[in-house]
Formats: C-alpha cells, structure tokens, sequence
C-alpha cells in the first residue's frame, strides 16, 4: 500500500495524538511519538523525491531538444548517462506480494 504525504502526516498526527494519551495513562508514549517524527521524515522525503523527478524530466526534456548528442552513443554522447536517465525516468515495475 502506497501513502500519499498527507495521509503519512495525518497518521503521524494521529501517532502523536495516542502516545499523548499513553503519557497521560502513565504508560509512556516514546514509541508512538517516534513512529510519529519517521512518518513527517517519510513525508517530507515523498515529497522531495517528487520535486526531484519532475526537475529529472525536465533537464532531460531540455538535453534531449538541446543538445541530443550528449545522450547518443553514436555521436560521442556518454552511453552510461543515457541508461542512468532511462533507468532513473522508466523504473522496472515492482512485483506485488
């Protein structure tokens, strides 16, 4: 199951939400405030990550019109580049459990 960042921060608010009723019971509430802190990190990271990909599409889209040989192998453009950018821009579809 895939979560979207807000959903990742709703959870993380919940997280927070019962480690304050743990606290208040005398039962600590550690735990479910650091599940809480690695989901905003998860969240923020999700996000980023996205960020990322669309400027990775975007420079690529810009090589590609600009200046395509830097991607093709035939006219001295760097092979591993371009199978860095397919693997990066087509990731292999993940088998499901």
């Amino acid at each position: 199951m895939t979560y979207t960042p807000e959903q990742m921060r709703d959870n993380a608010h919940k997280q927070d939400h019962f480690g304050q009723t743990m606290e208040k019971a005398g039962l600590g509430g550690d735990v479910p405030r650091a599940v809480a802190a690695q989901l905003r990190q998860g969240a923020d990271a999700v996000e980023r990550v996205g960020v990322l990909e669309g400027a990775l599409h975007e420079l690529h889209a810009t090589v590609k019109g600009e200046c395509p040989s830097l991607l093709d192998v035939d006219r001295g453009g760097s092979f591993v580049l371009f199978e860095l950018l397919n693997a990066a821009l087509n990731p292999a579809p993940q088998s499901k459990p």
